[in-house]
């Protein structure tokens, strides 16, 4: 996170756990919220981020960055799972 949250950062480890999860958190700019779950083959991703904020996004081998806003994204499930730092044996 940036300076008293001016920048949010947004990573999930999809695949080794839960299928989906939600949090907010009251900020000096406005609420940041976030809420993902799995649905079929994909990744549905909703994240609220405070006006003159960005959100750094990240879900396996998917980047984005986010402005102020309300935001919906879907990521498929292969490219949510890829590339992830986290080795599974």
């Amino acid at each position: 996170m940036g300076p008293a949250y001016s920048r949010i950062r947004i990573a999930l480890l999809v695949g080794f756990g839960p299928t989906s999860a939600r949090t907010s958190v009251v900020t000096p700019y406005g609420r940041a919220a976030v809420a993902w779950s799995i649905d079929g083959d994909e990744v549905v991703l909703d994240a609220a981020v405070p006006p003159g904020c960005s959100a750094e996004v990240e879900i396996g081998a998917f980047n984005a960055e986010l402005g102020g806003g309300n935001h919906s994204l879907r990521i498929p499930l292969a490219v949510a799972m890829r590339d992830s730092d986290v080795r599974v044996s």
